[in-house]
């Protein structure tokens, strides 16, 4: 008994279901048929199918075991060939499932063939004339090999010419670009630009190769060119006070001042109310200069009194206010007022830029005291005896 397996699954891909099914009665019907088949073929005695490969298992008895089939029997193979694709025809099958890979000789001479249904179409498919197709194969072959050849040719003969001289590589370190350019117009080169902080925007920094070194006529020289500083982005320190701008400033790269302050209505004393530059402008410097606030331009002094107010018979204090008109202000009213029960004022004018004034106000310890400029609060404070 000759046994023989022929796998439902080729590079990765199973064979669907209905294929398999398929398969299975086409083994059936060639079962069948026992020994009523022509001499060409080796008769099925059964098969088996495990989900994964079928087996199969052929009448071996008439077959030369000891005999190979070789490349030279061809011929043989080739007339055995009818009589098996009209049986298997006759009985309605498909040849696209036909294997004739296992070929035998017989006891008499003739060549057997033991044919199987495989569920995956395969290419020595009995359809197909090899000697034909080795053929075409030759010819395509040589058709590459001319084709390879030519191309080959063509690079050879028509490829720009290479100088392999070398060249001594100019220093040009320090030009400014253009100059750069006009010295190496014999050279092939490439500028490349990069930040710099030390050599000034425009000029040239090095080459690669550097200057004085030998290198091949046909190799690029590259050029590399300073943009200047890099581009810095300045913090934000408005509103921030002036330790926390500080530092602020150092963490991104700048070097910090403090110019002289300003007063403010709004910020405290040491407050950032300005800065230069703005925040968040692209600059290529590192100096970054803030403006403190001076606070109000206004000041109050309390000193003892050794009367006593009539009506209460609380200690009374003198308050000396002390102003300002800043000049960039312009001209401001100034008013001050005082309220121990009512609102009294205690003091008004008008003050040009520049403007110094003193006011002494005696007044009840914990009386409170407003001052306004152009009706604008610039200072609210509760006053006591020291």
């Amino acid at each position: 008994m000759l046994e023989k397996k022929e796998p439902v699954e080729r590079r990765g891909k199973r064979v669907p279901l209905d294929d398999v099914a398929l398969t299975i009665a086409n083994l059936d019907w060639y079962r069948a048929q026992g020994t009523a088949v022509p001499a060409g073929v080796v008769p099925l005695l059964d098969y088996t199918y495990d989900g994964c490969e079928f087996t199969y298992y052929y009448d071996n008895r008439g077959l030369d075991e000891t005999r190979a089939v070789v490349r030279s029997d061809r011929a043989a193979i080739q007339a055995a060939l009818p009589p098996l694709v009209a049986w298997f025809a006759a009985g309605g099958h498909s040849l696209d499932a036909l294997s004739i890979t296992d070929v035998h000789w017989r006891s008499d001479g003739q060549v057997a063939i033991a044919p199987r249904f495989v569920p995956i179409p395969r290419l020595d498919n009995v359809l197909k004339a090899r000697g034909k197709r080795s053929l075409w194969r030759w010819v395509l072959g040589a058709c590459v090999g001319v084709g390879v050849a030519f191309l080959v040719l063509l690079f050879v003969y028509t490829r720009p010419s290479v100088s392999t001289h070398s060249v001594m590589v100019p220093n040009v370190v320090g030009m400014h670009v253009e100059a750069a350019r006009d010295r190496l117009a014999n050279t092939q080169f490439q500028i490349l630009y990069q930040y710099n902080v030390q050599v000034p925007s425009g000029s040239v920094i090095t080459t690669v190769p550097p200057a004085g070194r030998a290198m091949k006529a046909s190799r690029q020289l590259r050029v590399m060119v300073s943009k200047g500083l890099p581009l810095m982005v300045a913090p934000n320190c408005v509103g921030k006070p002036l330790n926390q701008a500080q530092l602020l400033a150092i963490e991104t790269g700048f070097v910090f001042s403090v110019a002289s302050g300003n007063y403010s209505l709004s910020e405290p004393a040491g407050v950032v109310v300005a800065q230069i530059p703005s925040p968040h402008i692209a600059v290529t410097g590192d100096a970054l200069q803030v403006v403190p606030s001076l606070g109000p331009p206004i000041t109050v002094q309390v000193t003892p009194n050794q009367a006593l107010s009539e009506l209460t018979q609380q200690a009374v204090v003198d308050l000396i206010v002390s102003g300002l008109v800043p000049q960039a202000w312009g001209t401001q009213s100034v008013r001050i007022e005082a309220q121990e029960t009512d609102v009294i004022q205690v003091y008004t004018a008008v003050h040009g830029p520049g403007d110094a004034f003193d006011a002494r106000i005696p007044v009840v310890s914990g009386t409170r005291i407003r001052a306004y400029y152009n009706d604008e609060a610039v200072l609210y404070e509760r006053v006591y005896a020291p």
